[in-house]
């Protein structure tokens, strides 16, 4: 009788288990959390709705309420600035019209207002590599160079017809903030950009993009390239179409007469997303995850051309990451918080005692190899990342070259069937 059993999955699911993996932390809340920020790989703070504020220093596996119910709106983004000091940003829980900002310089003890809004406070965030400039979207964007004592306003009306509720740095010079501009029908991308610390912003040039989708999402994977990750509206309403765009090349351009703008070169890297991404994180140009609405963290290896559902959140949505060197923290709604464990390198593929598949990476083709010289009789299955199955390749002798030149680069799952093993074990292999 034949027995069933390797099912491997071959593309990211995980790295290694005991290297690189998402794993849920109790954030002892079952508030909803909006952000998280960590200062060090165990130091950081998560924040969320009805003044939850909790700060962990062993990364993660306790958590500290530092608010002493001093503040009681919902608070939408943090800054950890160092040790003592945190910056916080909420929104009104009575009138969502009016957000404020708030100070602590010794670790939570005592909170200090210092600026309100007129506009939701959507997002919060240190200048790259700065240790005081910090800048805030509200009805503007502004700016302090020391941490909240004066403020310059960079940009009016970003929350009118236009929404900017996102604001990322790709170092010290170089960032984006981005959000929607709101038609008659539809929505479309928009984002400002600086390359001189936030000194100057400039309007992203809108006819440099390939359609008219809204931004749900934008990341970095170097100062001069962006992905866009867009989501089509259709008569105001979210369509389940989503794509995601790089853009690259920037440029900054005046016409005359006419508004300066950044010109830039856009290419569409995938036309059909698998899910609505609320945040994104690339370790480098091939590696990158992004949060799902629908609770699923997304993975991809070949810069966004394919991805694979890595981990579910039990259909709890995700909202925000936040990285430290190579390790990572996404929170969401119900208090939801995983932590991610991994190598900013192409993973290794891990061997057991009596199969090894290999090279891992590859491109063309991978070997099937018994580690104890015994012959493999049956037959290997592939599919790819939707369960489609895609290719079959017959089994028999100790080592088995399996041909896969045809197959897109992505994730794919095996299923082998064969009377001499008897275990059954999950793996990977990342084909480019």
């Amino acid at each position: 009788m034949k027995k069933h059993f390797i099912i491997l999955s071959l593309l990211i699911l995980h790295y290694q288990l005991s290297i690189a993996q998402w794993t849920p932390l109790n954030s002892t809340t079952t508030n909803y959390l909006n952000d998280v920020d960590f200062l060090t790989s165990n130091y950081g703070v998560i924040v969320g709705n009805s003044g939850t504020i909790l700060l962990t220093q062993d990364g993660g596996s306790t958590w500290n309420d530092i608010n002493h119910n001093s503040i009681f709106d919902d608070i939408h983004s943090v800054s950890v600035i160092n040790f003592d000091t945190i910056l916080i940003s909420t929104r009104h829980s009575i009138s969502y019209t009016i957000g404020s900002v708030y100070k602590t310089t010794d670790g939570g003890l005592n909170w200090n207002f210092i600026r309100s809004d007129q506009g939701l406070i959507h997002k919060m965030e240190l200048n790259n590599l700065s240790s005081s400039k910090i800048f805030t979207l509200g009805n503007s964007l502004v700016s302090s160079n020391d941490l909240g004592a004066s403020w310059d306003t960079l940009i009016t009306n970003t929350s009118t017809t236009v929404s900017i509720d996102q604001l990322k740095f790709a170092n010290k010079n170089v960032g984006h903030a981005s959000g929607i501009v709101s038609g008659i029908v539809s929505n479309s991308a928009y984002f400002y950009r600086t390359e001189n610390a936030g000194k100057n912003w400039y309007v992203g040039d809108v006819f440099s993009f390939p359609n008219s989708d809204a931004l749900s999402a934008m990341c970095f994977i170097n100062p001069d390239t962006a992905l866009v990750f867009m989501q089509r509206f259709v008569s105001w309403n979210p369509s389940n179409f989503n794509s995601l765009i790089k853009i690259f090349d920037f440029k900054l351009y005046s016409a005359f007469p006419g508004d300066t703008v950044f010109t830039f070169t856009s290419m569409m890297v995938k036309d059909t997303m698998p899910a609505y991404s609320n945040d994104a994180y690339f370790i480098d140009s091939k590696q990158g995850f992004s949060l799902g609405n629908d609770g699923i963290i997304y993975s991809t290896v070949d810069g966004g051309l394919n991805w694979s559902s890595w981990y579910n959140v039990n259909f709890n949505s995700l909202v925000q990451l936040d990285f430290v060197g190579n390790i990572g923290y996404a929170v969401g709604e119900n208090g939801s918080l995983v932590k991610y464990f991994g190598t900013t390198g192409i993973p290794t593929f891990e061997k057991d005692n009596n199969l090894s598949i290999f090279p891992n990476p590859t491109t063309n083709y991978f070997n099937l190899k018994t580690l104890n010289s015994k012959n493999l009789t049956g037959a290997l299955r592939i599919y790819n990342s939707l369960g489609q199955f895609v290719l079959e390749e017959k089994i028999n002798g100790s080592i088995n070259q399996i041909d896969i030149s045809k197959l897109r680069s992505g994730i794919y799952e095996i299923e082998f069937i064969s009377n001499e093993l008897n275990y059954s074990k999950k793996e990977k292999v990342i084909k480019y």
